[in-house]
This record gives structure tokens, C-alpha cells and sequence, in this order.
């Protein structure tokens, strides 16, 4: 049997569990529920907001925003804990805002 490389991402929930000074599963919680009643509200909880140009900052209620949380993982988490919720990671992202010319979804290195 080969031996499996950790993931990637592994190293980093130490991290995220440490930014939100003990608070990670409340500001889940709060992100899951306003996105049980709107998808988009759930992802501007995560988000820090409605407006790209002025997200709020980590932690800055009433959102949710996590340091080291960002789209491509929160909108994971919000498929996996909401009906209708999609995944948008780096790659997904630049074919979305290529066919929609959305801007601010994400840069154009990625």
C-alpha cells in the first residue's frame, strides 16, 4: 500500500478555528441558517457582505466572514448544509465571469 499525502487544505483549519477566537461554530451556524432561508444570504453572510468593493472585515458582525475562509471553501460548506447551494471554486469562478462578465467574482489571475 502506497502511503497518501495529506490534503492540502489539512494544515489550515488550525488556522481558521484560531481567527475566529472561539466562535467558528456559531458564525457556521449563523451562515447555515441565513442561507436555510436564502442561498445569496448565506453566501453574503460568508462573504462579509453584499458589495465586493466593501466587504466587512473578518469577524465584523453581522456577518460571518472567516479569515482564511474564503469562496472556495465556504461555498463547499454551504453545499453540503443547504439545499440549492452550489460550489463555486478558482476554476469555476474564471468560467463563470468569462461567460457572464461578472466583475469582482474573481481576478483575472485567479
Amino acid at each position: 500500500m502506497g502511503k497518501r499525502r495529506p490534503g492540502i487544505r489539512a494544515h489550515r483549519y488550525p488556522e481558521i478555528v484560531a481567527s475566529t477566537d472561539g466562535r467558528l461554530h456559531d458564525m457556521l451556524a449563523a451562515a447555515a441558517a441565513a442561507a436555510s432561508q436564502d442561498v445569496i444570504a448565506g453566501y453574503a453572510m460568508l462573504f462579509g457582505g453584499h458589495d465586493p468593493k466593501h466587504r466587512a472585515a473578518t469577524n465584523a458582525e453581522p456577518w460571518t466572514r472567516i479569515d482564511s475562509f474564503g469562496p472556495a471553501f465556504f461555498t463547499k460548506f454551504l453545499y453540503f448544509t443547504t439545499s440549492g447551494a452550489l460550489i463555486l471554486d478558482n476554476v469555476l469562478a474564471k468560467k463563470v465571469k468569462a461567460l457572464s462578465k461578472i466583475p469582482y467574482l474573481v481576478q483575472t489571475n485567479g
